[in-house]
Parts: C-alpha cells; sequence; structure tokens
C-alpha cells in the first residue's frame, strides 16, 4: 500500500487485527475476513483471513496473528509480546514477499533489524508512551478512547517496521457521511499521517467502531500483497476488513 507511497501504509489494516476462538496453541482473540474494495464485502468471498491468539509465556503475554489466503496456505505472521501491558518484543514474517523483521524494547530503547531481498538492515529507536508497534492499534484507541472522544484526536508515533523508523500519525473522530465507514458504527475513526505532505500521498485508514470502541471493520493499506495473475509481481493489498470477537 505505502511501498510505492513511502512505504507506511502496508503494515496498518492487517497488523491492528485481533482474535477470538480457543485453539490449541492459545486463546483466540479476534477473527478477520479481507475483501477487495470492489467486492462489497460478504458479498463475496475474502481473499484473505485472519485469526489472532494471545497466549502466555514465562510470565509474558503474546499476540500471535496469523494471516492466511484463500486456500488457506499461512502467507503473513507476527508476534507481540507484552510483560505488564509493555511491549518487549515483535517480530513480522512477510511469507509472501520473503521479509522479516524482529524488534526488542528494553529501556526505552527500540532495536530493529529488518532483511528484505537477502540483505539485512538495523536501527534504533527511541521510545516513549506516545510510540506504538502495528499491533497496538487496538488496544492503544481503546485504552485512550475518552481522550478521543474529548479532544478528537489523539497523535502517535507509529513504528513503520520495513523503513525501521517511526512516522507521526493522527487518530481522528470523523462523521461517518465522510467516510466509507459502517452505518451500525458508533464512531468512525480516520489514521493517517500527521504531516500534510506524507498525508497527502498515503491513503488513510478508516476504522467503523462499536460502543465498546472495538474495531468492526477497517478500510485501506495492509501489510498483504497479491497477484492479480500468475506472471504479475506482488501489489500491496487494500480493501476491506471484517472483524468477529469471542468472548472475553
Amino acid at each position: 500500500m505505502f511501498c510505492s507511497k513511502m512505504g507506511i501504509g502496508r503494515f496498518l489494516l492487517s497488523l491492528i487485527m485481533l482474535l477470538s476462538v480457543q485453539t490449541l496453541f492459545g486463546k483466540a482473540i479476534l477473527q478477520g475476513a479481507f475483501y477487495k474494495e470492489e467486492s462489497k464485502g460478504l458479498k463475496s468471498n475474502p481473499v484473505f483471513t485472519l485469526e489472532k491468539v494471545e497466549l502466555l509465556k514465562n510470565g509474558a503475554k503474546v499476540w500471535e496473528s496469523r494471516f492466511y489466503n484463500s486456500k488457506k496456505e499461512l502467507v503473513a505472521l507476527e508476534k507481540l509480546m507484552l510483560v505488564k501491558g509493555r511491549p518487549t518484543e515483535y517480530a513480522i514474517n512477510q511469507i509472501q514477499v520473503k521479509e522479516e523483521g524482529r524488534f526488542y524494547l528494553k529501556d526505552n530503547i527500540l532495536k530493529m533489524y529488518y532483511s528484505k531481498n537477502k540483505r539485512d538492515s538495523s536501527a534504533t529507536l527511541i521510545w516513549d508512551d506516545a510510540t506504538i508497534l502495528p499491533p497496538m492499534i487496538p488496544s492503544y484507541l481503546k485504552l485512550n478512547q475518552e481522550d478521543l472522544k474529548k479532544k478528537g484526536l489523539l497523535s502517535v508515533k507509529l513504528v513503520v517496521p520495513h523503513l525501521l523508523t517511526s512516522v507521526s500519525y493522527d487518530f481522528r473522530l470523523i462523521d461517518k457521511k465522510e467516510a466509507p465507514c459502517l452505518k451500525n458504527a458508533s464512531y468512525c475513526v480516520s489514521f493517517s499521517p500527521g504531516y500534510f505532505f506524507i498525508r497527502w500521498m498515503v491513503d488513510p485508514l478508516i476504522l467503523s467502531l462499536g460502543k465498546d470502541f472495538r474495531i468492526m471493520k477497517a478500510s485501506g493499506p495492509s501489510l498483504l500483497y497479491i497477484k492479480e495473475n500468475l506472471e504479475d509481481d506482488w501489489s500491496p493489498f487494500k480493501g476491506d476488513a471484517t472483524f468477529t470477537y469471542n468472548a472475553d
């Protein structure tokens, strides 16, 4: 999605998904289905599906998101480890395009490693309370919902894995008439770059939220890729995703 647009947006839509179903590997907390924009949602079969499970590992909480294509093949995997609500490790495996990233947070220093086209890159980043990794978008939004309702705007620094840096992003409350939000959504939120010149080049992520501030639908860029024909190159997938949550 943002591969050609500053490389930012392709980590948004799919990375914000949580799961819900009991599995042998942990407790699933959300399931998602991804549709092409022109498919008008549930009228067609999903192009991708998602399941995210929650596991406990040595006292830490691990969120593992698994993305599958229509053939039930695993195409992307990400894991986020949290200790007392604070991220300590994050990993992403872009199986389709053979890219991998690993991130470690210690003493407010985020060490970042990324492998692309058989080339390894690394960098460090200073972490603060306004910094988030892509899988943290839903939980950050829910945790800070009162501030968003009151001010209409929340600013964060989103870590973009393949760029090995963070980019200023804003959550904005918007009118449902201004964006493709669900009619029954309680809130409609736009998530887009804070800087105008980047926002001008990058598609926003539009989130339809329920009364509990859970994401019901997300429309926009994702971390996934698609080939329209076998001879085509991989291109970033942009579309709509709907989510179903299990009871807590």
